[in-house]
């Protein structure tokens, strides 16, 4: 009896141990995650390349950006590349924007299973058009201002229930006939506590400078709860280090699994606070056989309500 009561206390042990094992990544990423955003915020000064913090995906974004701990397609390679495990098979999305000022955004993303994991790609670009004018005024000619990202991720399942990601991101800036340029790194961990329950946490836009001004490095955590099949909720807290936070509040209920219907809140403290109503975004879907099509209505303060619509296909 002795020896059984020994066992059950041994057993035990390797219970616990396994779960720091587990655990493990996530606890590192999060402690690296804020000594970094500490150390970064002390700095001060502006920052570059805002237009990485442009949301991407319809579904991601009627959520209200609470999508850290959901991140189950293509979107994964931004919000959280450790999520890109849970594409099964090869899917690719397109996503337009029609931002505020008659600025466009771009997005095309795909992902498909390599060696152990899977890998994922990512070509973010904001674009719009300007006039170049004289000392008179008169004008004379457009020219184009680009910014682009690409980004490259791979994420794999270091120990049940866990997947890790991380992604290489090189950037590119323009304006008129200035251009400038750099690099960043996302890393990201997901966990699955149960079959209900997931845990997101991931780190953006760890970078060079670009035009002398760091990048807007932004620390995500976020979980997500399955209330039933064709229906979840989520939430998410951001983190920026120009010192802007903003929460983030979804649902999704899937109608007979083909119609997913969408409502989001998101709250930001600390500079451009939509606040109030302006918070609210909404959206909806229809999933059929291989194809998505997904479309999201965001309030944008003051200054307009943007549009966006995404497309995607798996095989």
């Amino acid at each position: 009896m002795r020896n059984n009561y020994r066992s059950k206390i041994a057993k035990g042990r390797l219970q616990m141990g396994n779960c720091r094992y587990k655990l493990a990544p996530l606890i590192f990423l999060f402690s690296f995650s804020f000594l970094l955003l500490t150390f970064l915020s002390a700095s001060g000064g502006h920052t570059s390349a805002d237009f990485l913090g442009v949301g991407v995906g319809a579904r991601a974004v009627s959520l209200g950006e609470a999508y850290c701990a959901v991140s189950d397609n293509t979107d994964a390679v931004y919000w959280n590349p450790g999520g890109l495990t849970q594409v099964k098979g090869s899917a690719v999305s397109f996503t337009h924007l029609q931002y505020i000022s008659g600025i466009r955004y771009g997005n095309i993303s795909f992902a498909a299973p390599y060696q152990k994991g899977n890998i994922g790609v990512e070509i973010n670009t904001l674009y719009t058009e300007d006039t170049r004018r004289g000392a008179d005024g008169n004008k004379i000619d457009d020219f184009m201002n680009y910014n682009t990202a690409v980004t490259v991720a791979y994420a794999f399942e270091m120990a049940d229930k866990m997947s890790v990601g991380i992604g290489l991101k090189g950037i590119y800036l323009k304006f008129d006939d200035d251009t400038s340029g750099g690099a960043a790194v996302d890393a990201g961990v997901l966990y699955k506590a149960n079959k209900s329950i997931k845990f997101g946490l991931a780190i953006q836009n760890i970078g060079t400078k670009i035009s002398g001004a760091e990048l807007d490095t932004n620390l995500r955590c976020g979980v997500s709860y399955k209330i039933m099949n064709n229906w979840f909720a989520a939430c998410d807290v951001n983190v920026s280090v120009e010192g802007s936070e903003s929460i983030g509040l979804g649902s999704e209920y899937a109608i007979k699994g083909i119609v997913p219907v969408r409502v989001g809140y998101k709250y930001r403290s600390g500079g451009n606070d939509l606040g109030g109503p302006d918070g609210l975004c909404a959206g909806l879907g229809v999933n059929i056989k291989s194809y998505s099509l997904d479309y999201a209505f965001v309030p944008f303060g003051e200054f307009d309500t943007t549009h966006r619509v995404s497309l995607g296909v798996k095989w």
